[in-house]
This record gives C-alpha cells, structure tokens and sequence, in this order.
C-alpha cells in the first residue's frame, strides 16, 4: 500500500498525517514498522480501512447489529474524517497494527464510549465460501493508558482454529490511538507493552 498525503478539514489539534506517521514506533522488541503497509491520510479514504470495511460487508451475520463490534467508533464522522496514520508490524504469531488519528478531547470520549451492544458479546459470521465463523467478545480489565482508555478481547473461532485480537483504543493529547494484536499468538502483554512504549515516544513527538 502506498502513502497518501491527503488533509482532513478542521478537527482535533490539527496534527497532519505526516506529523501522525512521524509519531508511530518504528520499531517494537523484534517488530519492525512495514513501510510499504503504512498509510497516512484521511481515515475514510485509507487503503486499510476500505478493505477492512468491504471484508465486514461480505460475510452474513446471525446478528447485523454486531457489524462494528471490534471499531464501533469507526463509524462517527469526526473520526472518519481525521487526519490519521496506520503502522503495520508483525513478527511469528502476532501482527500488530496501530492507528493515530487527529481528535479533540470531544472526539476521543465518544470514541472511548462507542462500545459494542450487549447482544453482540457472541455472535456467527456466514463468510462468502460457506464456511462458517464464531466470535466471542469480552472486555479486558486494564489499568487506564494516556487520558482514559477501552481495552476489549475478540476471539474467533474457524475450522478448527483460534485467533484472538486484543485492541486497545486510548486518547492522547490531541489524539485518539489504537492498538491491536492480532494472531494465534497473539497477547495482553503485548498489546499493554506497545501501547506504553508507543504513548512515550507519542508524547515526545506530538508533545
């Protein structure tokens, strides 16, 4: 995926994709930052997003309510109009991705607040094949990162395979960030050590 230097219209602090790619980690313990996966821009219009939102589009669910479980706040229009940055990195067992977008204090609490409806806690996707997936969601019990914080397990089950997702959705000083672990492998602690580390250098780079 190439880069993009498109510009959100007035929203958050008014940090610039470019000013939010230069904040991201570039590297995590023996993860490195994947250039070539890396996105900025605006949220809406990234790459990322886009395929993420016709993946979602083209598997039928026993509940469609549960559509956004794992980003209900993708769908407020502050956040899909931000300036953002994405950062892929992945190593054996895990692929973390991380999300910085532009955001005011306003934005970021709502997107804290956006969680899941309670009837989607399980929940079955019908995927284009046939095949047949099972979701299971629960909140995990974090100590608070940055001004507040949601932190949420999604497990999927499929042919016989567990993948888990730990995703993290956290506010930063005129920002909103996001951090998920996705694989077989995948764990809390990770999610927790990226997150920490990610929100030092954060601090020294968007101040």
């Amino acid at each position: 995926m190439g880069t993009t230097t498109l510009l959100a219209a007035g929203c958050g602090s008014d940090h610039s994709p470019e000013e939010l790619h230069d904040a991201l980690l570039t590297e995590f313990e023996d993860a490195v930052l994947a250039e070539d996966q890396t996105e900025t821009g605006v949220y809406e219009e990234l790459t990322t997003v886009q395929e993420s939102e016709a993946l979602r589009s083209s598997v039928e669910l026993d509940k469609p309510e549960c559509a956004n479980t794992a980003s209900e706040w993708n769908e407020l229009e502050e956040v899909r109009s931000a300036n953002a940055a994405v950062g892929v990195y992945g190593r054996e067992g895990e692929y973390i991705t991380h999300i910085l977008l532009d955001a005011s204090s306003d934005t970021a609490q709502e997107a804290l607040d956006a969680r899941p409806p309670e009837e989607c806690q399980e929940y079955e996707a019908t995927n284009a094949d046939g095949s047949v997936s099972s979701y299971s969601v629960s909140d995990l019990d974090l100590s608070d990162v940055g001004s507040g914080s949601y932190a949420f397990l999604v497990e999927t089950e499929a042919q016989d395979t567990t993948v888990l997702m730990y995703s993290l959705v956290y506010e930063g000083d005129g920002y909103l960030g996001m951090t998920t672990v996705l694989g077989t492998e995948a764990s809390e602690d990770t999610l927790v050590n990226f997150t920490e580390t990610a929100l030092e250098h954060e601090a020294s780079v968007l101040g």
